[in-house]
């Protein structure tokens, strides 16, 4: 069995919201602004979940 070292590494810090759901319900309405809210908050590199999945964004780059 291979196991990828690279699935040990930490994530991105973000703001997952709740399971399942995650951020759905504050996200859609103005993208550019929640994009620029999570950028200042937490980095240029960020996680998010939208309707159960799990992204990471890299801005700027």
């Amino acid at each position: 069995m291979n196991i990828n070292p690279a699935s040990y590494l930490p994530l991105p810090p973000g703001n997952l919201g709740l399971p399942f759901i995650g951020k759905n319900k504050i996200f859609p309405n103005n993208y550019q602004d929640y994009i620029k809210e999570m950028y200042e908050k937490y980095s240029p590199i960020y996680q998010s979940r939208i309707r159960g999945k799990k992204f990471i964004y890299f801005q700027g780059y």
